[in-house]
């Protein structure tokens, strides 16, 4: 997500380059530093069902333009609402690590993603 993102705060000095091509600003490490990993529950748009994610040194959305989509949210930091996975055309990206979990939900989504892509 960092690596898509068009701004990322909190980057390393001298960091890697973002390529820029998804329209969000992220906070790199935002929920906290490995020791503070933690799962959560996450609200879907891609089903309207509650997902458990893994979230670990995870990157914070912190604003989404107009041509990306929020797919998901937690309830973190006093019941603040942060958007956690989003979509732009055929880009993914979550905060969380969906490959911890035994939920094939959003592994779903992305094959779908490219079944429709491969026909057009």
């Amino acid at each position: 997500m960092i690596f898509l993102s068009k701004d990322a705060k909190n980057q390393k000095k001298n960091g890697q380059k973002l390529l820029g091509v998804l329209d969000v600003v992220v906070d790199r490490n935002h929920f906290g530093r490995q020791k503070f990993s933690f799962e959560g529950e996450i609200s879907s748009t891609i089903d309207n069902k509650k997902h458990n994610g893994v979230f670990i040194r995870a990157p914070g959305i912190l604003e989404v333009g107009k041509r990306t989509k929020v797919l998901g949210t937690i309830e973190h930091d006093k019941c603040k609402t942060f958007p956690v996975a989003v979509q732009q055309g055929s880009l993914l990206a979550t905060s969380f690590h969906p490959e911890l979990t035994d939920d094939t939900a959003w592994h779903l989504h992305f094959l779908e993603m490219v079944k429709k892509s491969r026909r057009k």
